[in-house]
């Protein structure tokens, strides 16, 4: 069963229904059904029963005797139920009830990016509770959403009628957000490595402490890694002798790093066939991704996948970072 919008409603009920009659006590036929209503934009209220009871028979580990013997699964599904219910909540406007729901959401640490932080910015703003709403959008920009980036952008033309002005004021509400407490960014170290770059010198990340570090995950292969390399080269001579490092993590051979940079030159440091340390280090999934590191080596900001903003976003923060001291 999916619990993508394309599958057939009915028949996601129908398979449902014998699912959980056969085995009652299994939270995913519920969880899966839910999913899909929710997908579908229908049945608000069943959903509701559904993902309720998903999470009832979750709490009670009773995934463990579904297939997930190890426990592993179980938070990760509990996150997204209770994500799910959250959702569920803002579009029947049950908004004390759908933050509660988003809260308990973000305990399970679904998603270190940015989904409960989103969507709990989302409840905010129908809520009425618009300060409230451009922290939590702000949490959810700094680590890596596009959709969060265009709504308080959309926000600040609502105050102010204008376009101009709007990385000052985003600056500005940060500091703001920052001093009163109202958002608070993990500022967890990156585990320390060494690697050959492509000129062969080595990279040691512990030797760059006291210095910000700009780190890209990207392969030749990937489109939106190679369309926003103009902009970061952009980015590197900006920034020339400003105590900023940037450095371009590839699993890509040193020959094809070679040929391609040949076409289109690269001016961050390339350290090349760096899979295990794409997968083991940074445990990437989705390219190109921007990591931004502050002078004590701790990680600020992460902008995970494509979008048109994102070296104008590693440029916002760099500033921000670079004022600070």
């Amino acid at each position: 069963m999916s619990g993508d919008a394309d599958f057939p409603i009915d028949l996601a009920d129908k398979v449902a229904a014998e699912w959980m009659k056969e085995e009652p006590g299994n939270p995913l036929a519920p969880y899966h059904l839910a999913r899909a209503l929710s997908a579908h934009y229908s049945r608000h209220e069943r959903a509701l029963e559904l993902i309720e009871r998903a999470v009832d028979l979750l709490i009670a580990g009773r995934l463990r005797l579904f297939g997930d013997i190890s426990g592993m699964l179980t938070p990760s599904m509990t996150g997204s139920a209770y994500l799910i219910r959250a959702d569920l909540l803002l579009r029947t406007g049950k908004y004390d009830s759908a933050l509660t729901a988003v809260r308990l959401a973000k305990t399970f640490d679904l998603d270190p990016r940015y989904s409960g932080h989103l969507l709990e910015a989302r409840i905010l703003w129908a809520a009425g509770r618009k300060d409230d709403a451009e922290s939590a959008y702000l949490s959810a920009f700094r680590r890596g959403s596009q959709e969060a980036l265009d709504r308080l952008r959309g926000a600040y033309v609502e105050k102010t009628g204008r376009q101009e002005g709007f990385d000052a004021w985003l600056a500005s509400l940060q500091s703001r957000a920052e001093a009163d407490g109202r958002i608070a960014i993990e500022k967890r170290p990156l585990p320390a490595f060494r690697a050959i770059a492509l000129d062969g010198s080595t990279v040691d990340l512990n030797a760059l402490q006291g210095k910000i570090v700009v780190i890209n995950l990207w392969f030749i292969a990937c489109g939106p890694c190679r369309r926003e390399i103009p902009a970061l080269n952009d980015l590197v001579a900006e920034f020339k002798g400003r105590d900023v490092v940037f450095l371009a993590i590839s699993p890509d051979s040193v020959a094809a790093l070679r040929d391609f940079l040949g076409l289109m030159p690269f001016s961050y440091r390339i350290v090349p066939n760096a899979e295990s340390l794409i997968q083991g280090v940074f445990q990437a999934t989705l390219f190109p991704t921007h990591l931004v590191l502050n002078r004590e080596g701790q990680i600020e900001a992460a902008f995970i996948g494509g979008g048109r903003d994102r070296p104008s976003e590693v440029r916002r923060e760099l500033m921000r970072l670079l004022n600070s001291n």
